[in-house]
């Protein structure tokens, strides 16, 4: 990112930890579809913009980028988690089992315990990653300066509720902070 001045998205979890990556670069809000936010690029509006690597796949389209570390850059929980949802049919749910992984169905369930605890909500600049039982979860402040942050490795729900429950102790005032920050209550 060292020759990338503005830099566009409209997460404010993101924006938090591209200014604490490199304070100097300018975020600048980035709405629109995906076609529409890649022309804006294209067009010289912004030097580089933040997209879900997810929805690039799902929608089959390729541009040059480089993939954020999770380490570093935390995503949002449960990101580009795909769910199968049926009917309460034994008969189907046996075919659809087939589709279960248990270790990410497990890493699933960690972040969201996690994100139960902390609350927060969608304009919380909050990440929560696990992988294979080993989860990372932060909360910064708007402008990337401050973060809380735990890393563990977790193996039940109820050790992952804790470690929610632990770092919401640690990053309350960073959540209110952001709240009042943004207007909202």
């Amino acid at each position: 990112l060292s020759n990338v001045k503005v830099v566009g998205t409209s997460s404010t979890r993101r924006r938090a930890q591209l200014l604490r990556h490199d304070p100097a670069v300018t975020v600048k809000d980035l709405r629109g579809n995906v076609d529409t936010r890649i022309r804006k690029m294209s067009g010289g509006e912004y030097d580089a913009i933040i997209l879900a690597e997810a929805g690039l796949t799902r929608m089959d389209i390729r541009i040059q980028g480089e993939r954020l570390p999770p380490e570093k850059f935390i995503p949002s929980p449960n990101q580009g988690t795909i769910a199968v949802v049926c009917r309460a049919d034994p008969s189907l749910r046996e075919v659809l089992s087939a589709l279960d992984h248990p270790l990410t169905r497990t890493d699933v369930m960690i972040e969201r315990a996690v994100m139960e605890q902390l609350g927060g909500g969608c304009f919380t600049p909050l990440g929560i990653y696990c992988r294979t039982g080993h989860l990372i979860a932060e909360v910064l402040s708007l402008d990337g300066g401050r973060a809380e942050r735990i890393e563990a490795d977790v193996k039940t729900i109820e050790e992952a509720r804790e470690q929610g429950r632990q770092l919401k102790a640690q990053a309350q005032g960073l959540i209110d902070e952001a709240y009042k920050q943004l207007g909202i209550t």
